[in-house]
């Protein structure tokens, strides 16, 4: 009636370290603190997305590349 509507999530990540899939809506802790300020948001910047950037060349810099075998996606049972 109120042109809301309802979703379920059906969306899943590979946890390579974990070796388990992890699901949607499930917090990931920052270990890295970035500032988030009103001035760098206004001029367009993004200051956590730039040092994500800067971290993630840097990690591939000093341990390149990994090849990750993923298994098969599977349904979750449904309990009842």
């Amino acid at each position: 009636m109120d042109g809301g509507a309802l979703t379920a999530p059906d969306n899943a990540v590979f946890d390579p370290i974990n070796k388990k899939w992890v699901a949607e809506n499930e917090d990931v802790a920052p270990d890295i603190a970035v500032r988030q300020d009103a001035r760098s948001l206004d001029s367009g910047r993004d200051p956590q997305l730039e040092r994500a950037v800067q971290e993630a060349l840097r990690l591939l810099e000093q341990k390149g590349t990994t090849t990750v075998t993923v298994p098969a996606y599977s349904t979750p049972a449904i309990h009842k």
